[in-house]
């Protein structure tokens, strides 16, 4: 709650740093050792950290420090030294504990405003850090902040545009030509984003961002109500093929839902159709 306060109400006057440490192995160290050992290894470490920070430190759901300091550079200078003492940690009957610490550190309020924000560019910074496999401190810095800045714009395009009559939310359609036959066989529907101010998105970019924030189902909703309207307008059109993401298939009313699409299309007619996998695995609809 006071960490809360620091942002919510202005607590600070000045820039400071806020360097979040996650103890990287926190899950395989609970399933090894016991609660209690766990305990007094947090406690050291808070210990440690509360006499070189002050106060202005944190444990955040038993997994993560967040230290905050008004004097820039002091954690950079600081924090590597006590991490690598302490990621061989000896326990009172003699057992060694191997602590993995991976640490990210921003500005305030220069990279971040609200307290939500610090903690989403800190998991972002984390995450990264972890794909990097650097020891070192991971810093914000701008391409950071432009990075996010812009998954921002495009999760706020995504909300406004995911609608059937959006024009720049579209589905572009490529014809599959059988060379043997010689004829079209069928069309493959690729997702397309445009924005006035960013341009063409690459479907690279925009479908994580739509994972990640909760609106990859409505995009397939979206998606094949397109695809509908347009075999609807276009009967000669023989087929085509429909890739669902896996959030819309562990929906239980994923056919409910297509079949009602379908039937508000009446005008051409449908077979539905199963693409399965390898495995056996429904992975998408032609």
């Amino acid at each position: 709650r006071h960490l809360q306060k620091i942002f919510y109400k202005n607590y600070s006057v000045r820039d400071y740093e806020m360097c979040t440490v996650y103890i990287e192995n926190h899950m395989w160290l609970r399933e090894n050792f016991d609660q209690i050992k766990i305990n007094n290894l947090f406690m050291a470490l808070t210990k440690v950290f509360s006499a070189i920070f002050g106060h202005h430190v944190y444990l955040l759901e038993n997994n993560r420090f967040v230290i905050l300091s008004s004097h820039l550079g002091e954690i950079a200078e600081i924090l590597p030294g006590i991490c690598e003492k302490y990621s061989t940690y000896k326990t009172d009957d003699g057992q060694t504990i191997n602590v993995e610490f991976k640490s990210v550190m921003l500005t305030v309020p220069q990279d971040a405003q609200t307290f939500t924000q610090a903690i989403l560019i800190s998991n972002r910074l984390f995450q990264e850090g972890v794909r990097a496999n650097t020891q070192d401190i991971v810093v914000c810095d701008a391409n950071h902040t432009n990075k996010m800045k812009r998954e921002n714009q495009i999760y706020e395009i995504l909300q406004r545009e995911l609608t059937l009559e959006s024009k720049d939310y579209q589905v572009y359609y490529q014809p599959i030509y059988d060379v043997k036959e010689g004829k079209f066989k069928y069309c493959e529907c690729l997702s397309r984003l445009y924005d006035k101010e960013l341009g063409n998105i690459s479907p690279a970019e925009f479908v994580p961002i739509a994972e990640n924030k909760g609106l990859i189902e409505k995009m397939g909703t979206v998606a094949f109500e397109k695809i509908c309207k347009f075999m609807s307008e276009n009967s000669k059109i023989p087929a085509v093929t429909v890739n669902f993401s896996v959030y819309q298939m562990m929906n239980p009313a994923v056919v409910d839902n297509v079949m009602e699409i379908m039937q508000g299309m009446r005008k051409a007619e449908y077979t539905f159709a199963p693409i399965i996998d390898s495995k056996g695995g429904l992975v998408g609809v032609f």
